[in-house]
């Protein structure tokens, strides 16, 4: 089974710009209406983009579909589940569609997690990224930061996992987001 990565994305950009809302209410209403991730492409055509390659390539992974999507003129924020990877391909279209007027965050992390990220895209530019590609490493670390402090020691593998349950999720998201909010710039 493929591992699932969680992707959100929130765009911010000029409520008054009009082209924008459209864009945004398009990706939107294609969540709305239950239909493929590829209507948004302009570009798209089935029969000769419905491929491992193409997804790849302007996706970023083999297969994705939105799980939730909230729109008001300004902002568009969306969650999609992704095949091994991140999704940015997928963001860098959208940037470009929005003519990089607009500040764009993407948090991204694998279901184990054995990976996660951030960045941040403000008018194009890259201001914030962090990635961590080998997650189980950095928690592993973590934990016997915490194990040290706490004095804590465990009799089975089973209750080591569940006390880092307790915890990782939260540590994960703190670890890859900015400390400020860097959308407003």
């Amino acid at each position: 089974m493929a591992n699932n990565v969680s992707n959100t994305i929130e765009i911010r950009y000029d409520k008054t710009n009009e082209e924008m809302n459209a864009f945004c209410k398009k990706v939107q209403e294609t969540y709305e209406n239950n239909r493929p991730l590829t209507d948004i492409f302009d570009t798209y055509i089935e029969e000769t983009c419905n491929t491992r390659i193409w997804w790849e390539d302007n996706i970023g992974a083999k297969w994705a579909y939105f799980e939730d999507s909230y729109y008001d003129p300004g902002l568009l924020e969306f969650h999609i589940q992704s095949a091994w990877g991140e999704v940015r391909p997928l963001v860098e279209y959208i940037s470009s569609m929005l003519n990089n007027e607009c500040s764009i965050m993407h948090t991204y992390i694998d279901e184990m997690p054995n990976f996660a990220g951030c960045y941040v895209l403000v008018e194009g530019e890259m201001v914030y990224e962090f990635d961590d590609q080998d997650l189980t490493e950095t928690l592993n670390e973590e934990a016997q930061v915490r194990m040290n402090e706490q004095n804590i020691e465990f009799e089975t593998e089973d209750e080591f996992y569940d006390w880092m349950w307790d915890w990782k999720w939260d540590y994960v998201h703190d670890l890859i987001e900015p400390e400020e909010n860097l959308m407003d710039r």
